[in-house]
């Protein structure tokens, strides 16, 4: 991300200096990503436990959902699964260390007030509830990664608590005038948002197909074997479904990788 965000300011520097005042930068990191390495210092003191490492890794390929539900194929213990926990943390707050760098860079050109800026993931990762590791599952710390919105200056609508990936484009594309992407898109822009709250409906597509419906206060999981009977509304795809899983609503506003509450 650091040699990412130089380059960026480069382009920066270079453009905003030419007289251009509508920039646009899609900026790419693949930051933070398993095996979590922890950046300097942590490596050049000999500190990393590349042992915890490379036994993380080599469950990577595990996506065996309904096994993983009923079953503990790894071998993980408490301590190394905090140690992994530690440095992924340790790797965030890098990440968090070059933003807050490249953010005060906007600052120094004079156009972070008029900016939009939207820093956001394309998933969380699990850290063994309920025996998941990595981004395999459709539980909330998986598909609910951070996203933060800085709006531009004479921004008049509130930011929603339940902001989608595809609710960006629009977004963007209505600060930029264009009213026909706006209305080709799937999301729908901030600027219309009412504050009600949507259904969140995720899918999952591995070695079974997964759908996850929640609302304010419930969420369902569902899991079938044949994708297709499901997606073609094959009449019977309903009771096809090899495992259900149904949850209430929390608060995980304090701990980011706090499961949902079970049902009774």
């Amino acid at each position: 991300i650091r040699t990412i965000l130089q380059t960026a300011t480069e382009w920066l520097s270079s453009d905003h200096d030419g007289g251009n005042d509508r920039l646009f930068y899609f900026l790419h990191s693949f930051d933070v990503h398993y095996p979590y390495i922890p950046p300097e210092p942590q490596l050049l003191n000999g500190d990393a436990n590349f042992e915890v490492f490379d036994t993380y890794v080599k469950y990577a390929n595990e996506r065996d959902y309904v096994r993983l539900l009923t079953e503990d194929p790894f071998d993980m213990s408490d301590e190394n699964v905090d140690l992994m926990k530690t440095y992924y943390n340790e790797c965030v707050d890098f990440v968090v260390r070059e933003l807050r760098a490249f953010i005060e860079t906007l600052r120094s050109e004079g156009i972070l007030n008029q900016s939009l800026v939207v820093l956001l993931g394309d998933h969380g990762d699990d850290f063994y509830e309920r025996n998941f590791l990595f981004h395999h599952s459709l539980y909330e710390q998986n598909i609910k990664p951070g996203v933060i919105v800085k709006p531009p200056t004479g921004w008049e609508n509130p930011l929603p608590d339940d902001l989608d990936h595809v609710d960006i484009f629009p977004t963007i594309a209505r600060c930029l005038g264009d009213e026909k992407a706006v209305q080709q898109a799937a999301g729908v822009p901030i600027q219309d948002r009412d504050g009600s709250v949507r259904p969140r409906i995720t899918e999952r597509f591995l070695d079974t197909y997964n759908v996850s419906v929640e609302t304010a206060s419930a969420k369902t999981i569902l899991t079938y074997e044949n994708r297709a009977d499901v997606l073609n509304g094959h009449p019977a795809y309903v009771e096809s479904s090899v495992r259900d899983e149904s949850y209430a609503a929390v608060d995980s506003s304090d701990d980011l990788l706090a499961p949902e509450a079970e049902c009774e």
